[in-house]
């Protein structure tokens, strides 16, 4: 089962597009929470991957990482470099902006 987490989700509206594509609209009212799209975050025939692997990204960034746009400009493997920066990208924004806090167990 894959995890799904409500207010990270909710979290992306308004946000920074943390993907940067070339293609990218700059326009924070269309940010989105973004998935993988690889079965090791949990994407699947049915599902989506985990939200945990996500990022916020904006419409146009969205549709070329899921391959709905500029399919024929762009290369799989880009795709999903432009998505893995993107994941890391918004890790780093969660936590420097303290809207994710990690424990670590002892």
């Amino acid at each position: 089962m894959t995890m799904r987490l409500q207010g990270l989700r909710q979290l992306a509206k308004g946000k920074p597009c943390c993907a940067r594509t070339r293609w990218c609209n700059g326009n924070n009212d269309t940010t989105v929470w973004c998935h993988l799209n690889d079965q090791f975050a949990g994407h699947g025939k049915d599902h989506k991957g985990h939200d945990l692997l996500g990022f916020f990204g904006c419409y146009e960034c969205h549709s070329v990482i899921d391959g709905r746009a500029h399919i024929n400009e762009t290369t799989r493997d880009e795709r999903r470099a432009w998505a893995y920066e993107a994941v890391c990208r918004t890790q780093a924004y969660l936590l420097d902006n303290e809207l994710l806090q990690v424990k670590v167990a002892a």
